[in-house]
């Protein structure tokens, strides 16, 4: 089928606490999660630049960049110049089944993008059970109407930092999301 996924794929279990602690270095870390390639398309930098907002109001947070692309170098060095290279850790390429378990250990999934024809990432963060933060561009849109995220406006930091403090900060993600 063109644009879908086995939800199955994403039904395995995980040691979420391993999980975070290879990546994150602690089983407490909040664990905000980006999936694909990292060009601008993507909007890797919106989500960067988000971060000193973002640990402001929940500094036990690792961002974890799963991917490879051309603007890799420049996303590192805006890093160090946003003061959260600490926070943040590049992965690069992963192979699928460790990147579905990341999925599953996940506190957020954040897909910032500036341009995005459909969405597949948002629909396995779904399969995944994992709440979604979007920029409402393109296929997206459509997929968080069903309740499994929140949109926020493109190429916009503050609005992607408050809604991934959202989810962050909540208590009950089902709550948030109607789950």
């Amino acid at each position: 089928m063109p644009n879908g996924i086995d939800v199955l794929k994403f039904h395995l279990k995980v040691d979420r606490d391993a999980l975070k602690l290879r990546f994150c270095g602690s089983r407490d870390t909040k664990m905000i999660l980006f999936l694909g390639r990292l060009v601008y398309q993507k909007g890797v930098n919106v989500l960067i630049g988000s971060m000193p907002h973002v640990l402001d109001e929940c500094p036990d947070t690792k961002l974890v960049i799963v991917g490879e692309g051309p603007m890799r170098m420049q996303l590192e060095r805006d890093t160090f110049l946003l003061g959260v290279a600490e926070h943040v850790v590049f992965t690069g390429y992963l192979d699928d089944h460790t990147a579905r378990c990341l999925l599953r250990a996940a506190d957020v999934l954040v897909m910032p993008s500036v341009y995005e024809p459909f969405g597949i990432v948002a629909l396995e963060a779904m399969a995944a059970r994992v709440p979604v933060v979007a920029s409402d561009v393109g296929g997206i849109s459509e997929l968080i109407d069903y309740g499994a995220g929140l949109k926020v406006p493109p190429d916009n930091s503050h609005a992607l930092a408050d809604a991934i403090i959202t989810v962050l900060a909540g208590d009950d993600v089902s709550d948030i999301f109607g789950q």
